[in-house]
């Protein structure tokens, strides 16, 4: 049996979370504001209405008993990333020790993480009407479980999905806490309705490059991960240099599986330029409902090669060709 007020529990706990506390953090003095190239958080949380309780029963079920639980995690992590920031040092540490970053490498893969990376915050990557306190950031991914991103759309993929959602927004809090103990600034940013433009940021800090479907290609998961970070006070951590990755750009413009197999054609093949830098490789509008309606899809996950074959088999193959 399904339950109607399910959907109203879900938009009412993304209102209380998102809404009010996102506006008053734009307003702190020490708020870092976006420029006019910002672009708004491609998000739905808390606008539009969910049918969740339209599922059949079968579905709610599992709906009830295992996304439900994690969706409600993302907005009590999303609440706790607001309301911590009371705790924040008055006057906090600018510089950390080699040994100290090598311990916040160590506690976020301790914590949960499966990759992290170093890199500072343009402002343009800050989403319109949003603001974040510190412009030097540090980038967490985690992978989704494989078998269960395999099976997309369905709803044991978006049980999977929202699982990490929920784990990567516990994990930039803990951090954000773990840096607060030592004395340093920190505002943890979720995976589910991050401040800024995770997938650039990540690219950015080298941890991986964009693929044509707009997500981050990292060795290992491929697409298969979620994104989150934590804000911090520290100016001295260490920043990229060449990214390794970088390869996978244009191995992904001969690709185009993304491109040609998604139900709904949201990916351009053309991708349109930005300003002031890089692309938009999907066209929200035709994303979004497809998105909402079909358990949070992921089928330009699920066919990517990098999600479906061993990432150093993809890269060989395709720098033997370069040889040729």
């Amino acid at each position: 049996m399904t339950d109607p007020s399910i959907d109203r529990k879900i938009q009412e706990g993304y209102r209380s979370a998102y809404g009010e506390p996102e506006k008053n953090l734009q307003s702190r003095e020490d708020a870092i504001s976006p420029t006019g190239d910002s672009v708004p958080r491609n998000c739905s949380l808390g606008k539009n209405e969910t049918n969740y309780a339209s599922m059949s029963p079968e579905a709610f079920e599992t709906f009830r008993t295992t996304i439900l639980p994690n969706m409600m995690r993302c907005i009590e992590a999303q609440k706790l990333s607001i309301s911590s920031l009371d705790d924040e040092p008055e006057n906090p540490r600018r510089e950390a020790s080699e040994a100290f970053i090598r311990q916040i490498e160590e506690t976020a893969l301790e914590l949960g993480a499966n990759r992290i990376g170093f890199t500072r915050v343009p402002r343009h990557l800050i989403f319109s009407e949003k603001a974040v306190l510190y412009e030097d950031v540090i980038v967490l991914g985690q992978d989704m479980d494989r078998s269960r991103i395999e099976t997309s759309p369905s709803v044991e993929a978006m049980q999977a999905t929202f699982e990490v959602y929920a784990d990567l927004g516990e994990i930039a809090n803990d951090l954000a806490a773990y840096l607060r103990k030592a004395g340093y600034g920190a505002q943890a940013g979720m995976s589910l309705g991050g401040l800024t433009f995770y997938p650039e940021l990540a690219e950015r800090a080298g941890i991986g490059i964009r693929g044509r479907h707009g997500l981050l290609i990292s060795d290992g998961p491929g697409p298969g991960q979620r994104l989150s970070c934590v804000y911090t006070s520290i100016q001295n951590l260490p920043q990229p240099g060449e990214n390794p990755h970088a390869w996978v750009a244009e191995f992904c413009n001969r690709c185009l599986n993304c491109v040609r197999l998604c139900p709904v054609g949201a990916l351009y093949h053309d991708p349109l330029q930005k300003k002031p830098e890089g692309f938009v490789y999907l066209d929200a509008d035709k994303c979004n409902p497809y998105f909402s309606d079909n358990h949070a899809c992921g089928i330009c996950i699920a066919e990517c090669p990098f999600f479906r074959r061993d990432y150093a088999t993809i890269r060989e193959k395709f720098q033997r060709q370069e040889r040729l």
